[in-house]
């Protein structure tokens, strides 16, 4: 939103006037293709660099974590920029400086945050409230070094996924054991409800997991293999059909739905799509060449790929079929990005944040 102000006045004394005109400008392009509105929107975080992570939170906010200046700020967009609306530090949650992820969903109130404090493996979950916009500690849901309930010793978390229709939260272990640990969420509270394992020792080590809206559809991959693995999460809160698809042309580290059908899977090299069928093998349709650094979907059709080269790519899904819609290049790379509603915020090795938004 925008404001022109016109102001006239003569030589007589006292004689000025002057009048204002309010107007929306609309970013040019077409539908689902990203417009850069900022490309320094973290300009008034105190520290960014290569250990920052940004997570998205409902209410078209986002939560920026530093490990090295240990805190964690909760920002809303204001004038195309990150304002701080909250700071957290120590004080507040002791593991901070430690922090190795921090995983959320713009639908879901829950945070979960990894860190190794202490020597060991940890997992903390937090609860967004999104009326006071803070954060607070979900009682009991910290783990330090092993689940409390069956013992097993945590490995090295990686990646997790969200189901906000069913409040299922899947988070990935790796190692020699392969477990996933499968949250249950509501509103403001969480639960370990299962663990189980991947498919087999080559998908242990697994890089990146998604889950779609219907059915409870997962898929995920590993850099061991160059096929992806899909399935789908029982009401108990196991895995079940666990099918290895086609393979790519090489190693996939990046995965995810763009809508229920529909998968795109990435390495350094490529972008392939895949269709997904329940309970079926995975197969590919088609192969972009494209080397991907980071993914994110919508998961209504419209997906978003930065690359080695510094720029965000606009796709989108028409069944199967995947198809550019458009590109802006950084004057840096990115090292990973962050897609909340119509706004993506891009980190960039030039310790910037850069702030798109999605034209509808």
């Amino acid at each position: 939103v925008h404001r022109g102000e016109a102001v006239v006045y003569n030589k007589l004394l006292g004689s000025t006037g002057s009048a204002a005109y309010t107007f929306t400008v609309v970013p040019d392009g077409e539908v689902g293709e990203m417009a850069l509105i900022n490309s320094n929107a973290g300009v008034s975080l105190p520290m960014i660099d290569n250990q920052t992570i940004i997570s998205p939170l409902p209410g078209s906010l986002f939560l920026v974590t530093n490990p090295n200046s240990a805190k964690m700020y909760i920002c809303s967009i204001s004038s195309g920029a990150l304002q701080i609306l909250k700071t957290y530090d120590q004080n507040n949650f002791p593991w901070l400086s430690k922090t190795k992820h921090v995983f959320s969903d713009p639908r879901m109130n829950i945070v979960i945050a990894t860190d190794n404090s202490q020597g060991l493996e940890n997992l903390t979950c937090l609860v967004f409230n999104p009326t006071s916009k803070t954060l607070s500690p979900a009682p009991g849901m910290r783990m330090e070094g092993s689940d409390p309930d069956i013992g097993l010793d945590f490995v090295s978390f990686s990646c997790a996924a969200f189901n906000p229709d069913s409040g299922k939260i899947i988070v990935c272990d790796t190692g020699s054991s392969g477990y996933d640990y499968i949250f249950n969420a509501t509103e403001s509270t969480i639960e370990l409800e299962g663990v189980t394992r991947k498919k087999n020792s080559t998908y242990y080590n697994v890089s990146d997991i998604d889950i779609n809206d219907i059915g409870l559809g997962f898929v995920y991959c590993s850099p061991a293999s160059s096929a992806i693995v899909s399935g789908r999460i029982l009401a108990s809160g196991g895995y079940t059909d666990q099918v290895v698809s086609q393979s790519a042309s090489s190693a996939i580290s990046k995965v995810r739905f763009v809508n229920d059908q529909t998968i795109v899977a990435a390495n350094s090299t490529e972008l392939t799509s895949y269709k997904y069928i329940a309970g079926s093998q995975s197969t590919k349709y088609k192969t972009v060449g494209i080397s991907v650094v980071d993914i994110e979907s919508d998961g209504c059709n419209y997906f978003y790929v930065a690359d080695n080269d510094g720029r965000l790519v606009s796709f989108e899904a028409t069944g199967n079929e995947i198809v550019q819609l458009g590109a802006t290049t950084l004057d840096s790379r990115i090292r990973s990005i962050c897609l909340n509603g119509c706004y993506l915020a891009a980190l960039t090795e030039a310790n910037t944040i850069a702030l798109f938004e999605v034209i509808q």
